[in-house]
């Protein structure tokens, strides 16, 4: 229905939209369009286009002008008419808008979300939604959020068309571009820092992470242990990688997943729990364990400013025993400093492990809070405590407070894990019914690493026998993922 009625109405409406772009030529000047980057469908940036509706007015420094400076009379018509959003019919053409559906905002906004807020994202943008037929700009951003969660949540055909018919009307009657005594929009970090229900370090924070995520997050990819990896959930495949990007970023290869929980044995997997967890229906070797963890070791969300040195110093024991071949450099100083500004991202929680005898952190864990999912990113923990069940403790928790909640559909460990050996996967399979969900590796090499991995791949046999060397370790590893990759093939 989109495509359609997208097409129709660019059909029906084309010579209104060459009017208004040779009228934004003549008087904004080149270019006629305005592209901004938003989140779309499960928070996948697209190109949005809009009429120019301000100029490019600069200060002495080079900055632009605030908005309401360079918004003129003629563009202020044309976000009265909502001229200025026709050009994202082509959008909808595209298959990135809906031409129902909460707005895309902007990516600013996003990072001051809640998780419940950011479950706008789980449908298409659309040209027009509830909340605009509702007050539009004119609401408060809770009522938008609001509305945005009821529309999800009833979506039906004839809601849709109710929605265009109404929008229609609105437009004509040009209501709720603006709140009061405000030219354009008011950010959700400005309204959260206006309104005091944010501080302004936390906006800081926020802006400083939307400012990367506009350079960085574009395709979904970041920068980890040399290899681009995405950010996106394991359930969506993101978009491939360019290859300039990989050399770009000085990469050594780009490794992602596709087919997620495809539903057969492969040879990689992510290791998840997506059912409820039942104390009671494990045997009583099982419930003995974690009874004892949970008697020993209280979970609780943390503020990692409050406990920095500790678990810096957690994390320095805990990584002295890796094997020297993947153990990791350790910096006291930068993990300290790390801790002290890890509470800037509004998507991660940290989980401390504390010793109900006398109170102390013996351990903690960070989960990033995605769409859908949860993913138990670090799990750190005093080897002193290991017999104490701070592991049981933890996990049972976690999966209290994300899975039997119904707040999330599934939490997962992670990849396979070919560098680092260990069975924390087989003990959460063990104990808490995590389980096995197969999918395909894909790995892209940067030109020069593609072509040492094509020469030493038929000695990969022979390296394993020198693996106990740090570097020659790391480059056996990427052979056994290149054999696992040519496994699909």
């Amino acid at each position: 229905m989109d495509f359609i009625l997208s097409l129709c109405a660019i059909i029906v409406l084309s010579p209104v939209l060459i009017i208004v772009a040779v009228m934004v030529r003549v008087k904004l000047g080149s270019p006629v369009l305005f592209k901004q980057q938003r989140p779309g469908l499960n928070e996948k940036i697209f190109t949005m286009y809009k009429f120019r509706t301000m100029t490019d007015e600069r200060d002495e420094n080079g900055e632009l002008l605030p908005d309401q400076v360079r918004l003129t009379k003629f563009g202020k018509f044309l976000r009265s008419t909502s001229l200025d959003e026709l050009p994202e019919l082509f959008n909808i053409i595209k298959g990135d808008m809906s031409v129902v559906g909460p707005r895309p905002q902007l990516i600013r906004d996003v990072v001051f979300m809640t998780p419940e807020q950011r479950l706008r994202h789980s449908v298409l943008p659309g040209l027009s939604g509830l909340a605009q037929i509702n007050g539009r700009n004119c609401i408060l951003w809770e009522e938008k959020f609001r509305f945005d969660l009821v529309y999800i949540e009833k979506i039906t055909f004839l809601g849709d068309w109710k929605i265009i018919f109404r929008t229609i009307a609105k437009a004509f009657k040009r209501e709720g571009i603006s709140s009061e005594g405000m030219e354009t929009a008011e950010d959700l970090g400005e309204y959260l820092l206006r309104k005091k229900i944010i501080d302004e370090d936390t906006y800081n924070a926020g802006m400083e992470k939307s400012r990367n995520i506009n350079i960085n997050m574009s395709n979904h990819w970041k920068k980890y242990n040399h290899a681009l990896i995405p950010t996106t959930p394991p359930h969506i495949t993101p978009n491939t990688p360019q290859l300039s990007n990989i050399i770009k970023n000085r990469a050594l290869l780009a490794r992602w997943t596709s087919d997620f929980d495809c539903g057969y044995e492969t040879a990689w997997w992510y290791c998840i729990k997506d059912d409820k967890f039942n104390l009671s229906s494990l045997n009583a070797k099982k419930r003995y364990e974690i009874n004892r963890g949970l008697k020993h070791i209280e979970v609780l969300r943390i503020n990692t400013n409050e406990y920095a040195i500790q678990l810096a110093d957690i994390s320095e024991i805990a990584y002295s025993l890796y094997p020297p071949k993947y153990r990791p450099q350790f910096n006291k100083e930068k993990a300290i400093e790390g801790f002290l500004k890890t509470n800037e991202s509004n998507n991660l929680e940290y989980w401390g492990m504390f010793d109900r005898e006398n109170g102390t952190i013996v351990g903690y864990s960070i989960c990033r809070i995605m769409k859908h999912c949860v993913n138990l990113m670090t799990v750190k923990v005093s080897p002193y405590h290991l017999k104490t069940g701070a592991n049981a403790a933890l996990i049972f928790k976690l999966l209290e407070e994300y899975i039997n909640s119904g707040l999330f559909k599934y939490i997962y460990d992670g990849e396979r894990n070919i560098v680092h050996q260990t069975n924390y996967q087989n003990y959460l399979e063990k104990y808490f019914g995590f389980r096995k969900a197969y999918c395909k590796l894909h790995i892209q090499y940067n030109p020069v690493v593609a072509l040492i991995v094509k020469m030493l791949y038929p000695f990969k046999k022979i390296l394993k026998n020198f693996s106990s060397y740090k570097f020659i370790y790391n480059v056996s590893s990427v052979l056994d993922m290149e054999e696992i990759k040519r496994s699909f093939q």
